[in-house]
């Protein structure tokens, strides 16, 4: 593979097959769940009712800095589809008494608010008069506009921001004071969570508060698929504390960085418990959709995003594109709850996907999948001879993956770990790798149609994780004669400058004899805030700018990037090393990939914008 580049298209797999679910529990459980949504995210949705049922609780989250009138506004528009609206209302964030009746006053005039979800907010120091979600409640003013229904906080960890010393005393104390509260107002309360991610803790509180006298009935919140790292990003700002080491040790396990947290598990658990215990005070599931609106679009057939990251990736230069089909259907799931199982999903799904790319990009595929009947609809779907990921050492998946190889004589990516989980011993991997290419052989699939992923190992949690991947790679193309890959950011996690570190090691990767790498090629677009930001920067240093630039100039002219999908830095590190290990002859591509498109109405004209041949 003369580019070593494999695209990942943002489609994740989930880290291994369920088999017991969907369950009637499991489908009770999840009956009448609540949602989240941002209105910047409200507004990419067309028609809520192609993804929610009518009468789904909505919670509306207040970001400090959108304005009131955008929140108000998405209230009205949730509203008038059939849903019951519970916005936020952050104590800290609101000024005084008069802004606070302003908002109230708005959500019920504007939009027939009549319920909220009252915190103290994520921000350390008050704005103004408020401090905690108890003296918005002591003002009256929910009741006075005719409120019916007042949802509070629940930290089934704790909360830092009040109990600095990791102590519950103060968060419990505030929970007994609006017990109390619901007992003298006719009010209807209950206590919608923070997010977490195992069972057992989140059990245990909720029972801690039956025995201390709150019987408020408890929304859990559960965190929706996402990438691993926006979880931990969003663990730290929420305060999650003892289950984000559970995070913490998945993010250790490099195969996984790039796969989303499934709440599959603490969803069965917190069922079962349920089933078996029904005066449990859990009553309601509320999800934080932290993964984004991709797997609701692919739920109503809308593959429009699919299209764009296939072109704007094949443009950026990527040589192979990954489709994972890694979604459940959460309104089909309120139907039919086999929805919410991706053994279910992915073998209908991944043919659309393959379908779709293939019909509007002309590069190979990656088919991308841990359940194996998605693998052989992928494969049965996929035109030319697609990489298909993955195998493992697992004698479970070898027997379910290798014959697949074999039938459809396709080249397989294997990745290094086995039963036993993955080892932080470089030579136990190369084990686990040579087993996996004994195996393949006795199916007779030949060595060169392997790609072994050796497993790539932060460097900031592991200082020596550069050199095992180098030294494995090598052992790997010398002794067993396979191709490689490997996922190309795991080995900066972490860290900050990531592109800096990322550019470094791919070529010294290469010069260790990697064939290919499994990253996104595309530096992101500069968004409308980042714009406004630095605008509102220019605008206080006294800059004043033309009224008609474009935003493409703008941020063009201020070193920025640029609005549009472009070739990230890695892909500049890539074409180098291909150059400097004489795998682009004369330099073709290099000069290619950097050649400055012509401004308009210069097409056709030399370097300096002249017209005519050489001059004489």
């Amino acid at each position: 593979m003369k580019e070593m580049l494999m695209s990942l298209l943002n489609f994740r797999r989930k880290e291994a097959p369920v088999s017991d679910l969907p369950t009637p529990e499991v489908a009770d459980f999840l009956r009448d769940y609540s949602i989240e949504v941002m209105p910047r995210t409200a507004e990419k949705v067309e028609d809520f009712r192609d993804l929610l049922p009518e009468g789904t609780r909505v919670y509306i989250a207040h970001i400090d800095g959108t304005p009131i009138e955008d929140m108000v506004a998405t209230a009205a528009r949730l509203n008038a589809d059939g849903y019951k609206v519970m916005p936020h209302f952050p104590a800290r964030i609101i000024k005084d008494r008069a802004t606070l009746e302003n908002w109230i006053a708005m959500y019920q005039g504007e939009a027939d608010v009549r319920q909220a979800l009252l915190l103290a907010g994520g921000v350390t120091t008050p704005h103004g008069d408020f401090s905690d979600s108890m003296q918005l409640m002591d003002t009256g003013l929910f009741d006075k506009h005719g409120f019916e229904r007042l949802h509070i906080a629940g930290h089934p960890e704790g909360n830092r921001d009040i109990d600095t010393d990791g102590s519950r005393l103060r968060v419990d104390d505030a929970l007994r004071w609006k017990q109390g509260f619901s007992e003298r107002t006719d009010a209807k309360m209950a206590i919608a969570t923070q997010f977490a991610f195992e069972a057992q803790p989140i059990i245990e509180w909720a029972d801690s508060l039956k025995h201390a006298g709150i019987d408020l009935p408890i929304h859990i919140g559960i965190a929706g698929p996402a990438k691993l790292q926006t979880l931990i990003k969003f663990a730290i700002a929420c305060g999650v504390g003892p289950s984000l080491k559970v995070l913490q040790k998945r993010a250790m396990d490099v195969t996984k960085l790039l796969l989303p947290y499934e709440p599959t598990d603490v969803i069965t658990e917190l069922a079962a418990h349920k089933a078996a215990n029904p005066d449990f005070n859990i009553t309601h599931v509320h999800f934080f959709p932290l993964g984004g609106i991709l797997a609701e679009e692919l739920e109503r057939g809308d593959f429009s995003r699919v299209e764009a990251d296939a072109i704007a990736q094949a443009a950026a230069g990527a040589n192979i594109l990954d489709v994972n089909s890694g979604a459940v259907f959460s309104n089909k799931m309120a139907e039919d709850p086999r929805y919410a199982d991706n053994n279910f999903v992915e073998p209908m799904l991944m043919p659309e996907l393959i379908r779709v790319v293939q019909n509007v990009v002309d590069i190979p595929l990656c088919i991308d999948s841990s359940v194996p009947g998605a693998l052989e609809a992928g494969l049965e779907a996929c035109e030319g001879r697609p990489l298909l990921n993955s195998v493992t050492g697992e004698e479970e998946r070898l027997e379910l993956v290798l014959p697949l190889v074999k039938k459809y004589n396709v080249p397989v990516v294997a990745i290094s770990n086995d039963d036993t989980g993955i080892s932080e011993d470089p030579d136990v991997r190369f084990d686990v790798a040579k087993k996996i290419v004994e195996r393949a052989a006795d199916f007779g699939i030949p060595a060169h149609d392997i790609v072994v992923d050796p497993l790539v190992m932060p460097i900031g949690a592991m200082a020596t994780a550069g050199h095992q991947v180098f030294t494995l790679v090598r052992r790997l193309r010398e002794e067993l004669g396979v191709n490689t890959t490997c996922g190309a950011s795991n080995i900066s996690f972490g860290l900050p400058n990531r592109h800096g570190i990322n550019n470094a090691f791919l070529p010294m990767a290469m010069g260790a004899g990697m064939t290919s790498a499994i990253m996104n090629p595309i530096t992101l677009p500069v968004n409308q805030t980042k714009i406004a930001e630095k605008k509102a920067e220019l605008v206080t240093a006294g800059i004043i700018l033309p009224d008609e630039i474009d935003d493409e100039t703008f941020v063009t002219l201020f070193g920025m990037g640029s609005t549009k999908p472009t070739p990230g830095k890695e892909m500049e590190a890539i074409r180098a090393a291909n150059f400097l290990f004489d795998r682009d002859p004369h330099g073709t591509e290099w000069i290619k990939f950097n050649k400055v498109a012509p401004k308009a109405g210069q097409e056709g004209r030399g370097r300096a914008g002249r017209k005519g041949g050489r001059r004489r």
